[in-house]
């Protein structure tokens, strides 16, 4: 049976939509590495243009992420479960290892020598470090040299699809339809209005709502969007133009 170490470490990609929230993320990768969150109530809303992480494993994933939210985390339960914490002034990553070739306190030892700054402890049958990002990398270059570097999430590419090809995936409450523009304009979609027609019309872009569809086609996305606006639109290729019904 493998060990929890090998099943951390093992590297996977993961994938994310238009309007994707970083929770639906995190709760991917947990899924995916077996982790409980356990405050989830930390991860701030906020929706995301599409993106990937590719061939990561369970510390870089969590980091990439958490890292673009000022969180990060504490792992918990013999690597079962994570805490996420902020982002401190002094700014350390812990991170799981599972040494070969030496004993677990030979290791310790060591690695204690080569890296006087870092906090090393065993926790069961893995190695735990504490330390900035740029010392795990000296670390994880120690124990494992043929390791490659940590990749680093590039800024996702914009879909250039027309919007009546795309499919739309969002679940949120109390969101501001402007909020949900601002996404979307993020992945290439433009909109066009007037913002004093729209004030003498009483419409308000700020105005919140609830809202929950699954691989919808645009007409039936937009429609959940701008309908409780009292809001028509007009889709042309990646242009969206909005006018106030009468």
């Amino acid at each position: 049976m493998k060990t929890r170490a090998t099943q951390l470490s093992r590297n996977k990609s993961f994938y994310y939509q238009d309007l994707d929230t970083p929770a639906e993320l995190l709760n991917q990768i947990a899924d995916s590495y077996q982790i409980t969150i356990s405050n989830p109530e930390r991860i701030p809303h906020d929706l995301w243009s599409h993106g990937a992480l590719m061939a990561v494993n369970a510390d870089e994933a969590l980091l990439l992420v958490l890292n673009q939210l000022d969180l990060t985390f504490l792992w918990e339960k013999q690597g079962t479960a994570i805490r996420l914490l902020p982002v401190p002034d002094h700014v350390t990553v812990q991170k799981t290892y599972s040494p070969r070739g030496r004993s677990l306190n030979e290791t310790i030892e060591h690695l204690k020598e080569l890296f006087p700054t870092a906090m090393i402890t065993r926790e069961g049958r893995m190695l735990l470090v504490d330390a900035s990002a740029d010392l795990q990398e000296k670390v994880e270059a120690e124990l494992n040299p043929s390791k490659r570097p940590v990749r680093k999430m590039g800024t996702p590419q914009i879909d250039v699809l027309p919007i009546q090809r795309r499919k739309f995936t969002l679940r949120a409450q109390k969101v501001p339809v402007l909020a949900v523009m601002q996404k979307l304009e993020q992945s290439g979609i433009e909109f066009e209005y007037q913002p004093q027609q729209l004030k003498q019309a009483g419409v308000d872009l700020n105005q919140r709502i609830d809202i929950s569809v699954q691989n919808a086609d645009a007409n039936e996305f937009f429609d959940v969007l701008f309908g409780p606006l009292n809001l028509s639109y007009q889709i042309e290729g990646i242009k969206v133009t909005l006018t106030p019904n009468n």
